[in-house]
């Protein structure tokens, strides 16, 4: 089968509108240029030769008849059932007392064959009275007013002495399309001054027009041009591109037609693809070559920087891949993931690979996590978190994994909050990640020792050999931990993994230095606590190993509930984790409360790790991120809604509209599929329209709120609680609606690799 472009090309835009193939013939009718006869200026634009763009018989002592006969006769010879649109491209062709224009418009509709026309114009050519007239022309014929845009940095027009500003070029556009005129625009990329970024933030502004069509044009230095004597003068102000160095940049150009993605970094609207991940054969399949090639790169770039990185692997999901760093001392640990993820975006652009670091960037598949493994270490290099092969190095180990287990029981609020963000909130709970309950998993062999060293007596607990070395009951000896074979710590967001315990909600686009610093403050708390009490006991006469047993006894009983060795996607596991105490709430704002507990509060103060106003201020930036997030959300789904989905879905329904009038006029057919369709489409569209309007007016409200936790309240439960129901009526027009017509790119384009 045939693949879809990912993008309208023209030849699919005339498609649209005609049921027969069009070509544009050029005309050039002899118009001028303000920029030229001395209005704006002289000389024109320092790149421009218009005759570059003409064919041999546009010549201007020849009608505009007989150039359309003459380009007729050109295109007809192989085929002969061509219609055509008169293109007025060469210079200004509005630019001319409004009679004049008139007349040249309607002598080439006249021309047998002409559908319809396409006018080449400066945007500071557009005055009112003639937009009154192509307002007219419009419900005639065939229109499309193309306006040469060229750059939308204000320096860049002025270098190339343009004339007119970009605030020029927007007005016209607006004024043009108000009037239900189909407006094009023209953009030249590489002029001098303007470099990648620069250019992929035109792109941005450009997708903001309200346009129907838009050219992308590479630079060209036409000899004998003020641009090409420039050239020759300061060939450093031009950047010259090479092929694949040109074609990435139109791939970041054209990338923007998903701006969910680019400016969200998920599917706001989509419908599933039929294949997604239910064959698990991404996982279990082979690395494709372009991405093996890829993570080589990737990998080389990361040991240049100081890096270490190990393996890569599929996962589960189409398209998604892993890579593991080799563990180091957090605070470098984090630097160096904050920087992976930058070259790893760099380095797939290199690959014609975009980088989704979003935890949930597509609905029904998989979304990323980081892997935070975590363990604790002594000065020499000892791990404090490995089982040994004495009592004492188990004692150690023992006492250490319970305090662990302690702290994030006290604590499993805050260290919810330390890894909640609006992105990572619809990863977690998701069937795929752990859910937004905080909960350890430890295995079987470990489960039964503090089982064991829980329910043992104080009076057979302790005993020493002849050498005074002592043994407790339940630890004298742990077996080599293997892989347990009820391991279901994949669904655990705090999981014990052998030498160390894995912080599995941590989102794919966070800063680990949150959820660390959270959690080794509540460790150093608890640590601390322990110690005291310990003392407290020795203080009172007891041994120092008899002390720590009984406050290890405790700890086991009170911690108790944080230990969960099931499977933590269940439902069962939700009302369990609430039976037990476990801070279970959901909403994003609200579960950013727990900074600003008591607790909280004493145990980053204790420490000395961050004071009140401190915790305040980050709580209130967590706030105002959140909301931020949510607001663009709803901004950018709304375009889409407005700017995308409902003009589509009209321009089918209207052309479903005219085959069931057709079929109306022929007697015996059945038009009631098509009606039944158009009702569909309809009711879809209806609700789209009115939830949309619902949306905007729920995040007016929200933003005249000035208080951070009450607006980012209001934005979770007034103003994202639309955006999934917008998506189910939208990814139902997308199962309906003519394929060709769809403009943004579909799930199974997005998500497997060619």
């Amino acid at each position: 089968m045939e693949e879809r472009t990912r993008y309208n090309d023209f030849a699919n835009f005339l498609a649209l509108h005609f049921p027969f193939k069009v070509q544009k013939i050029s005309l050039n009718v002899g118009f001028t240029c303000p920029n030229r006869d001395g209005v704006k200026g002289y000389g024109g634009c320092t790149y421009c030769n218009n005759q570059t763009f003409n064919p041999a018989y546009c010549r201007t002592d020849k009608s505009v008849t007989e150039q359309l006969e003459e380009g007729k006769a050109f295109f007809a010879r192989k085929y002969p059932e061509m219609r055509y649109l008169a293109y007025f491209q060469a210079y200004t062709n509005t630019y001319a007392e409004l009679e004049k224009l008139q007349k040249m418009y309607e002598d080439a509709l006249r021309v047998k064959g002409v559908v319809g026309l396409v006018i080449g114009t400066r945007p500071d050519c557009m005055p009112e009275e003639l937009l009154d007239y192509l307002e007219d022309l419009n419900r005639r014929t065939f229109l499309l007013v193309e306006y040469g845009i060229e750059s939308t940095d204000n320096r860049t027009l002025q270098r190339i002495n343009r004339g007119h500003t970009f605030e020029c070029t927007a007005d016209a556009v607006k004024r043009t399309a108000e009037r239900g005129i189909r407006v094009g625009g023209h953009v030249i990329l590489g002029l001098p001054g303007e470099d990648h970024e620069a250019i992929i933030r035109q792109a941005a502004q450009v997708s903001e027009l309200p346009l129907t069509t838009l050219k992308m044009h590479q630079l060209q230095l036409v000899r004998g041009t003020r641009m090409a004597r420039e050239y020759e003068v300061c060939p450093e102000d031009f950047h010259l591109y090479e092929v694949d160095e040109y074609i990435d940049l139109v791939i970041d150009y054209l990338e923007r037609v998903r701006p969910d993605l680019v400016l969200t970094g998920r599917t706001l609207m989509g419908h599933e693809s039929a294949k997604n991940q239910q064959l698990e054969d991404h996982y279990f399949g082979a690395i494709p070559e372009r991405v093996i090639e890829f993570m080589r790169d990737l990998e080389y770039e990361s040991l240049r920087l100081g890096i270490p990185v190990k393996t890569r692997h599929n996962e589960v999901a189409p398209n998604q891949f892993e890579l593991a760093p080799i563990y180091e001392e957090a605070n470098l640990a984090n630097d160096h993931n904050q920087l992976l993820m930058t070259i790893m975006n760099k380095i797939a652009r290199r690959h014609n690979f975009r980088i989704l670091l979003h935890e949930k960037p597509f609905k029904g598949v998989n979304g990323s996590g980081k892997h935070n493994n975590w363990s604790l270490g002594t000065d020499t290099g000892v791990n404090l978190l490995g089982p040994g092969k004495t009592p004492s190095e188990n004692l150690q180990f023992i006492t250490f994994l319970v305090n662990v287990m302690a702290a994030v029981y006290r604590h499993n609020g805050l260290l919810k909050a330390s890894i909640m963000s609006a992105t990572n909130a619809h990863r977690l709970g998701a069937n795929e990640a752990p859910p937004a309950i905080i909960s350890t998993f430890l295995g079987a062999q470990i489960s039964a020792v503090l089982e064991k060293l829980e329910a043992s007596r104080s009076d057979a607990a302790i005993t020493f050999s002849a050498k005074n070395m002592f043994k407790m009951s339940g630890i004298s000896h742990i077996p080599t931990l293997m892989l347990d074979n009820t391991d279901r710590n994949r669904t655990s967001p705090f999981a014990f993994t052998g030498n160390r315990f894995e912080f599995r909600a941590v989102g794919s686009s966070d800063n680990c230095a949150d959820a660390m610093l959270t959690l080794n403050t509540a460790v150093a708390e608890q640590l601390t606590r322990f110690k005291k009490a310990v003392d407290r006991h020795i203080e009172n006469g007891m041994k120092k190993e008899k002390a720590i047993y009984e406050e290890l006894k405790k700890l086991i009983r009170e911690c108790k509930p944080i230990h969960f060795d099931g499977n933590g996607y269940s439902d069962e596991w939700k009302a369990e984790a609430a039976r037990r105490g476990l801070d279970c709430e959901t909403s994003t704002p609200l579960i950013f409360d727990r900074y600003l507990t008591a607790d909280s509060i004493r145990m980053f103060e204790s420490t000395g790790v961050l004071n009140k106003v401190e915790i305040e201020a980050r709580t209130e930036v967590k706030w105002e991120t959140y909301t931020k997030k949510i607001q663009i959300e709803g901004r950018v789904l709304g375009d889409l809604t407005m700017n995308h989905i409902v003009p589509i879905a009209s321009r089918y329904e209207a052309m479903l509209l005219d085959k069931v009038y057709k079929m109306a006029q022929i007697g015996g057919l059945d038009a009631s599929a098509d009606i039944d369709l158009l009702k569909k489409i309809q009711g879809h569209t209806a609700a789209i329209q009115t939830l949309t309007i619902e949306m905007i007016e729920a995040r007016k409200k929200a933003n005249r709120i000035e208080n951070a936790r009450a607006k980012a309240i209001a934005y979770h439960d007034t103003v994202e609680v639309y955006f999934e129901e917008i998506r189910r009526h939208i990814d139902k027009l997308e199962e309906i609606i003519d394929d060709q017509m769809w403009t943004l790119p579909k799930y199974r384009e997005l998500l497997f690799i060619k």
